[in-house]
């Protein structure tokens, strides 16, 4: 018996939505913008093809309305929006795979950061922070090396009587290591002091309180977390939390009425501060409390 070779021609298993051909062209079909990231081939080999009226997508074939987007060298889900880094422009992924970009801008009190590991626009923060390290609302920090109280921030016009406040912090060298911390926070309003020390004891206009409260003119002092919160509803909060860590935000409404230590919000010129070749404690120099005297002249 004479031998015989002997071809045995075996098809692909080919995935969901696809099918076996002998020289198959899968990238004639791509989903949008897939051949702007990836090399295609240019010659036919054997495999597998998307039937009619489905789209490869990288790994398989897919409807049209479940094409990913791919721009600017990444993938993207149908639905997801992605801000630029500096969230001046947002992408949209389409269901029709295209990519659909817009300007953006964040608002006059909020800046573009990542908070757990989502860009996007975030209310603006004036944080002070243990050993004096003190950062403004435009994010120049620095560090405090004198011991003393500083209006952090405050109404600028004297004539808003419904809308005034301003915060004071006292800052002290504490203990055997000398480490600067915030030994007290006075939140002022116009009919009201808040009084809160580094034990989180808390007074109200001279009178020591228990927490919660809920205060005249829409404001609260509350505990949360080992932090105390005083809040001025779409207005002002300012948090103090048990490490003497200081946050300070403010509303968009209240955004060009501040001024104090933390800065403004919504800026215009210059901003007085280490940016100009102050240091940070030259530039606090300029925002002690005159109603805190300290001892001066050898007295």
């Amino acid at each position: 018996m004479s031998n015989h070779l002997i071809y045995s021609c075996v098809a692909l298993d080919c995935p969901a939505n696809s099918h076996y051909q002998s020289c198959s062209e899968i990238w004639a079909t791509p989903c949008p913008g897939l051949s702007d990231i990836i090399t295609c081939p240019t010659t036919c080999a054997e495999g597998c093809a998307c039937n009619a009226d489905y789209y490869f997508n990288g790994t398989g074939c897919v409807k049209w309305d479940l094409c990913s987007c791919y721009h600017k060298g990444r993938t993207y889900k149908i639905g997801e929006s992605v801000l630029s880094e500096d969230c001046q422009e947002l992408c949209t992924c389409n269901a029709s795979g295209d990519v659909k970009c817009e300007a953006t801008k964040c608002k006059a009190d909020e800046s573009c950061q990542v908070n757990n590991g989502h860009r996007g626009c975030y209310l603006k923060k004036c944080l002070l922070d243990t050993n004096g390290a003190f950062t403004l609302f435009n994010e120049i920090s620095g560090a405090i090396t004198t011991m003393g109280a500083y209006e952090i921030i405050k109404v600028c016009d004297n004539a808003l009587v419904e809308e005034w406040f301003r915060v004071v912090v006292t800052l002290q060298a504490c203990g055997k290591t000398g480490l600067k911390s915030v030994v007290a926070v006075y939140v002022y309003f116009n009919d009201l002091i808040v009084t809160v020390n580094s034990k989180h004891e808390t007074w109200i206009n001279g009178k020591k309180v228990t927490l919660p409260r809920l205060l005249s003119n829409e404001v609260s002092v509350m505990v949360s977390d080992k932090t105390v919160m005083i809040e001025r509803m779409s207005s002002l909060q300012v948090s103090y939390s048990l490490s003497q860590e200081i946050i300070v935000t403010v509303s968009a409404n209240m955004a060009d009425k501040v001024c104090g230590a933390c800065g403004r919000l919504n800026p215009s010129g210059d901003i007085p501060g280490p940016s100009l070749n102050l240091t940070m404690q030259e530039y606090m120099d300029g925002w002690n409390a005159p109603d805190f005297p300290t001892c001066s002249g050898g007295l």
